[in-house]
């Protein structure tokens, strides 16, 4: 049921982050959005943690023929993330991801691992992104440096109320 779920998001001038956290599935349901799309518009990224490095990352772009792609990242520092991870594998929710003219979302779900600290109410994701660099369709293409970054606090111990809207063409979940 959904009061077994936790959730809440942040956004800056660039991005949103939306964390759904379920402690008995041990997962984030992550969606990052931005405004614009429907061709390329730079990299955007999330991760865990304060800082980059052993953050378990997500960065998305828009390749030349309007896909979304993500690719999963970490990294040993301040420095270019691999995607030779050692945290569990992110499930990319394909169908809830799009890119258009109105906007683009990405959304995936990071499992936690037990040396994960237990989501609270001050959970720390970093972001980062550079709107000048378009990454190729591979999700191991090379990134250039971030042109902006920083960090959210999110509160995990805030109930999930799922959102309604009449706008809503659709009332799938997963």
């Amino acid at each position: 049921s959904s009061s077994s779920l936790f959730s809440d998001s942040r956004c800056n001038s660039n991005l949103c982050l939306s964390v759904i956290y379920s402690p008995s599935q041990k997962v984030y349901n992550m969606t990052m959005s931005t405004d614009g799309g429907g061709a390329p518009n730079g990299w955007y990224a999330v991760g865990t943690g304060n800082k980059m490095k052993g953050s378990n990352m997500m960065i998305g772009w828009v390749d030349t023929t309007g896909n979304v792609v993500m690719s999963q990242r970490t990294a040993s520092g301040h420095d270019d993330p691999v995607t030779t991870i050692t945290a569990a594998a992110a499930t990319m929710h394909t169908k809830q991801s799009f890119s258009n003219s109105s906007g683009t979302v990405w959304a995936w779900s990071f499992p936690l691992s037990s040396s994960d600290p237990t989501p609270g109410s001050s959970t720390s994701f970093i972001w980062a992104l550079n709107k000048n660099n378009n990454p190729a369709s591979s999700t191991s293409a090379h990134l250039k440096q971030h042109s902006d970054y920083g960090t959210f606090s999110l509160d995990l111990t805030k109930p999930y109320t799922p959102f309604t809207s009449s706008s809503s063409s659709s009332s799938a979940s997963g």
